[in-house]
């Protein structure tokens, strides 16, 4: 990734999520390198996986990062109760993102959302094709492959079912709709209200960990959820140790 086309892009995105009233975070490989706060490491990214929050939907109609149309379709399928959350992937500035699309209201569910040993799954509707299987870590790290259901729908748009949580033989695996808000995510633009909900999500997981843990005897952490975690900044491992 070239440092100036991702700093640009940065700057755009910001620059969009204040006009539009929306929080940014970005996730993944830029989020847990701390690229923002340590340009260096961008070097090493390919992509930039990055989440939208809003609170008014009319915020995203004129949204750069979804092609024409899209949004409203998908805004259909959430008001319908079809999806819950939106994503798409696209080119700027020869960087490749992920953009994920969630609503204040989404946020908060997840973040009040009980652990209570079932599996919990969300919607989630993408004009992107995407890999058929995610790999998952649980506390105590082990790993799953986890086969992801799809339905296609007109104009090139898919539904794709993902976990929130899973549990298998004991022990729990957060899903990629959790995961993306507990490995430290850099914030680009946030909203006061949306911070604290990324916070008590990150709270509620943590504190998770720590009850299973003393129940089962089996040492566990946060980190070890974290696929390819080798690969995570000293400020982020230091983070999610706490």
């Amino acid at each position: 990734m070239e440092i100036e086309n991702a700093q640009t892009l940065i700057r755009e995105m910001r620059c969009y999520a204040e006009q539009a009233g929306v929080s940014l975070l970005a996730v993944g490989s830029v989020g847990y390198k701390s690229a923002l706060l340590h340009p260096e490491f961008l070097s090493d990214c390919d992509d930039l996986d990055c989440i939208f929050i809003y609170d008014d939907p009319q915020a995203l109609n004129r949204c750069p990062y979804m092609r024409p149309g899209y949004w409203n379709a998908a805004r259909q399928l959430i008001e319908n109760g079809t999806a819950d959350m939106v994503s798409t992937k696209l080119v700027a500035h020869s960087i490749h993102i992920s953009a994920d699309f969630v609503s204040r209201e989404y946020l908060w569910a997840l973040a009040k959302e009980p652990f209570t040993g079932e599996d919990r799954f969300r919607i989630k509707v993408t004009d992107a094709v995407e890999n058929s299987t995610n790999t998952y870590c649980s506390f105590d790290a082990k790993q799953l492959v986890y086969q992801k259901p799809c339905r296609e729908l007109p104009e090139n748009i898919r539904l794709y079912t993902l976990p929130t949580q899973l549990y298998r033989e004991g022990s729990f695996y957060p899903g990629v709709l959790l995961n993306k808000f507990l490995y430290n995510p850099a914030e680009i633009r946030m909203q006061p209200e949306d911070r604290e909900l990324v916070q008590m999500l990150q709270s509620a997981v943590a504190d998770f960990c720590r009850r299973q843990s003393a129940h089962t005897g089996v040492p566990g952490s946060v980190m070890n959820t974290a696929y390819r975690k080798e690969d995570f900044s000293a400020e982020t491992q230091q983070f999610l140790s706490r």
